[in-house]
């Protein structure tokens, strides 16, 4: 796949999946931020790639950057996500200690009924989500 990317070093689907594959396969000759470097680079080269947007988001979110995070998973729904990138929006929303607003990204799902809404809903309800204090409690 490194072949291919030397290649086509601007597509963004394969930059997007070169960050995926990386990721799974641990390789030890590839920087730990290999991926995030993969992604970037697939939403330099198209701003409309939803997906690389939405790992962004997942990888901000995890490092903590929620304002990062947040801004990756709005611009992924806003060029064509699905909702399934509202449920994580929402996480990310809660952590930063925003429910009200949280809960309406939830509202706006397509469906609402859908067991990844309903078990969000309720993790934010039962304050699951919410920000960790300095002192980790």
């Amino acid at each position: 796949m490194l072949f291919l990317h030397e290649r086509f070093p601007v597509d963004p689907y394969l930059l997007d999946a070169l960050g995926d594959a990386s990721q799974l396969a641990g390789h030890p000759l590839l920087a730990d931020d290999f991926p995030i470097q993969c992604y970037k680079r697939a939403v330099a080269a198209d701003s409309t790639h939803w997906s690389a947007h939405v790992s962004l988001g997942h990888w901000y979110g995890i490092e903590g950057d929620f304002p990062a995070s947040e801004q990756h998973f709005r611009k992924a729904i806003k060029v064509g996500a699905g909702s399934h990138v509202r449920v994580a929006l929402a996480s990310v929303v809660a952590q930063m200690g925003v429910r009200v607003a949280a809960f309406k990204i939830l509202v706006e799902c397509e469906d609402s009924d859908d067991l990844d809404v309903a078990t969000m809903w309720s993790e934010i309800a039962d304050g699951m989500h919410d920000p960790m204090s300095a002192d980790g409690g």
